[in-house]
């Protein structure tokens, strides 16, 4: 089969968006460059404390991603979880390798919570947990490779009421899900940038609530208070520090004035309305085992093919197809085990605010093509 030259069919969203919402141009870099970076960053912060409900621009706090942010917060929250930190087995690396080196350096131990046949972590589930006496609760807002929804309102109440900090991983729904954070109130959520909101890589932000004050973990200049021997107390100085990405934060603030002039939750949900048929119709094709769950979701679905191994498959799809998937763990290796798809993996097709209604009958048929029922 030769490789096709055709554009490609992206089905990688949960992993990253295929293209920037808003162009990026040379006069906004040059601007950038000479102008007041302290206004750039003022403007990105307040920006983001209207797109999320929340009133305090000087506790979001940006960083170089997810993974980056996820890293300060949990090592700078040991002090609140001196019994021990509260996770799931739908995590991402970027939180479960943070708390293992947490574990075995500090000797806090980690406490489990478990997802359902639907992959939903019952609030049951979290009550019972939380009795041995943790001090933060660290959770996912939906699966990476599953894509699925956790209740993150009501586990935070019920963490809130039993004196548990919550963290909440909101990688994959920041930009895909309107979230409103004057209602949800976590200690703090960590949003990737490149992902749903379709901007530049190498950027992420962090928003606490107020209350909520983990050690600083990283040290080094921040433009203020420099006459200190200590990182600052005041924020967001206090977990910043050093020179950030100030290209991606400014072009920030082009994707969320987009975000707001146009119904584009309304887009994402017509796309996502369209998968539903999608996963139908795969789930129809002899040779292939779809993962799929009835929970509400993101348009995620992972499959295994009879005839190939994930990896063939992938390679199949990108060489002769031109579809961009990803095979493997997803770097989320106990979601996995929980699937019975350890080690290997399987091949996840993520969805995403592009993705069209044609480029998903491309893949059904490149899929019927393989299974030789084309």
């Amino acid at each position: 089969m030769d490789p096709i030259h055709s554009p490609s069919v992206f089905c990688n969203w949960a992993a990253t968006s295929p293209k920037l919402i808003v162009p990026y141009c040379a006069d906004q870099i040059r601007t950038v460059r000479t102008s007041e970076e302290h206004d750039w960053l003022n403007a990105a912060r307040r920006s983001i404390c209207a797109f999320f409900g929340v009133k305090e621009p000087e506790r979001v706090i940006f960083g170089s991603g997810a993974t980056d942010l996820l890293n300060k917060l949990l090592f700078g929250s040991v002090k609140y979880a001196k019994k021990g930190f509260l996770t799931t087995t739908l995590e991402h690396n970027s939180v479960l390798r943070p708390l293992y080196c947490i574990r075995d350096r500090y000797s806090v131990p980690i406490h489990w919570c478990y997802p359902d046949e639907e992959g939903t972590i019952s609030l049951e589930s979290v009550r019972s947990a939380i009795k041995e006496g943790v001090g933060v609760f660290v959770i996912s807002h939906a699966s990476n490779v599953t894509g699925v929804f956790q209740p993150i309102q009501e586990i935070i109440q019920i963490a809130h009421k039993n004196g548990v900090k919550v963290i909440v991983d909101a990688a994959q729904t920041g930009g895909r899900l309107a979230i409103d954070l004057s209602e949800t109130q976590p200690d703090a959520m960590v949003f990737a940038v490149h992902k749903g909101f379709m901007g530049m890589t190498g950027l992420g932000f962090m928003i606490l609530k107020e209350g909520f004050d983990p050690d600083p973990v990283v040290y080094g200049g921040t433009g203020a208070y420099s006459e200190l021997e200590d990182q600052p107390e005041e924020y967001p100085y206090r977990l910043e520090a050093g020179t950030l990405n100030t290209m991606a934060i400014a072009h920030l603030l082009d994707v969320l004035e987009h975000f707001s002039k146009r119904k584009i939750f309304d887009s994402i949900r017509k796309a996502e309305g369209d998968f539903r048929d999608f996963e139908k119709r795969a789930q129809e094709i002899p040779g292939i085992q779809t993962f799929v769950f009835s929970a509400e979701r993101l348009p995620f679905i992972n499959i295994l093919m009879d005839s190939s191994s994930p990896e063939e498959l992938a390679f199949i799809l990108r060489q002769g197809f031109g579809m961009i998937v990803r095979h493997g763990l997803h770097c989320a290796p106990l979601v996995h085990r929980r699937l019975g798809t350890f080690p290997r993996g399987t091949v996840r097709l993520s969805f995403g605010y592009s993705t069209s209604s044609a480029d998903l009958e491309a893949v059904l048929q490149a899929l019927r093509n393989i299974a030789g029922k084309g």
